[in-house]
């Protein structure tokens, strides 16, 4: 599911809270291992959707001061973000993070995308939509 420019309160410990506006946020699910995919003689397939976990990559504009602050929460523990009103405790999940420079009539800033994975496997919202509609809740 993409939203875009959505308000995202990233927070800590229930503290430390700065809230951006961000480009975009994308919701995605991502498998974990586990599930069997089964061929029967009639060619269809049974999938075990149990072992996924909620993914969300964000893209946000922010000045200077804001980057240092941002990469100041990016290393912490017990990551939350809020976004539409629901709290999603994550981990980050960076490879090759950059952060992309610009420079405008305020001063120079970064325009990062930024990756997270929920902390805990399965979904946390009741209503999940890619496509088509995946329902599921936290085991």
């Amino acid at each position: 599911m993409l939203v875009q420019n959505a308000e995202v309160r990233f927070s800590n410990y229930g503290i430390n809270a700065n809230t951006f506006e961000c480009d975009y946020v994308l919701f995605g699910l991502e498998f974990v291992g586990g599930g069997p995919v089964v061929e029967f003689m009639n060619l269809a397939l049974q999938e075990d959707f149990s072992n996924v976990r909620q993914t969300i990559e964000l893209k946000v504009m922010l000045d200077l001061d804001e980057t240092v602050s941002m990469q100041a929460w990016l290393a912490t523990r017990n990551k939350t973000l809020t976004i539409d009103g629901v709290d999603y405790q994550v981990v980050s999940d960076f490879r090759d993070m950059k952060w992309p420079l610009f420079k405008n009539v305020m001063g120079i800033g970064t325009n990062p995308v930024l990756k997270f994975k929920a902390k805990t496997v399965g979904i946390i919202t009741p209503e999940f939509i890619i496509g088509s509609k995946l329902e599921g809740v936290i085991e």
